[in-house]
């Protein structure tokens, strides 16, 4: 996951329910809702760099980049937002020397990140390639009795209960893995170049690693037989068509 080369940026309206789809995700990892993501765009770079340090191989949310009639408050989440799209699209951390000339220990980011805010961040071309947005409408998560079921099961614990799950298929695979993982991110990454113009040449990399998630999930719920192997390609197509309109 260190290697990932990008993080997830929603951006919609207020009223979007962009909060409540980012606690969704994270319940795979915890116990989360709207009103209780780990951080935000109001805390500073380094408490967030820090908390993406320690949680490795897991997902952080950094919540609510809004507009802001405060030139000081929009320059320091503007700032944020840049040394962020830096350190996760580099897996960097800075490095830095103390007063006795020995080299402090450099933290880069070991989490996946996913973040949220009214509007996209204004940091340069290079720092919006290093962010896979995905633009929501209000209709896109609409209040009904799928999104409440969905809301109590992630509550209930189902969430994480079906992410331990994953991870115990996945680990006996995990000595082939890298190898395995590493060629089909490369011919996804390909398959990106070929389906998707005018992009970014990091967001054929974004897309890459998204279909490679996606895949080994899809072959997950095939050994449980939630799902037919012939199933497969048809969510694997409806993917790059949702991947192509980003």
């Amino acid at each position: 996951s260190t290697d990932v080369g990008f993080s997830m940026f929603i951006v919609g309206r207020t009223g979007t329910r962009k909060s409540t789809l980012t606690a969704l995700a994270l319940s795979h990892f915890g116990q989360f809702t709207g009103k209780s993501l780990p951080s935000s765009f109001n805390d500073t770079s380094n408490y967030i760099r820090k908390k993406a340090f320690y949680l490795k191989d897991c997902l952080l949310a950094v919540d609510d980049y809004h507009p802001s009639t405060s030139p000081m408050q929009k320059r320091q989440m503007a700032r944020t937002a840049q040394e962020l799209s830096r350190a996760f699209g580099d897996s960097a951390g800075r490095g830095r020397m103390l007063a006795n000339t020995e080299l402090q220990r450099s933290m880069p980011p070991r989490a996946l990140a996913i973040m949220s805010g009214e509007e996209m961040p204004q940091v340069g071309e290079s720092g919006v390639a290093r962010y896979f947005t995905l633009r929501l409408e209000e209709e896109d998560v609409p209040i009904g009795d799928d999104l409440t079921k969905l809301q109590d099961d992630a509550a209930e614990g189902w969430l994480r209960l079906s992410m331990r799950g994953y991870l115990e298929w996945l680990a006996p695979q995990a000595g082939q893995l890298p190898d395995e993982l590493m060629e089909m991110f490369r011919d996804l990454r390909a398959a990106a170049q070929e389906k998707v113009k005018g992009v970014h040449p990091r967001s054929h990399e974004a897309m890459a690693m998204l279909m490679v998630g996606l895949t080994m999930f899809l072959r997950y719920l095939s050994s449980l037989k939630i799902l037919a192997e012939s199933d497969i390609d048809i969510f694997r197509d409806e993917m790059w068509s949702v991947l192509a309109e980003h």
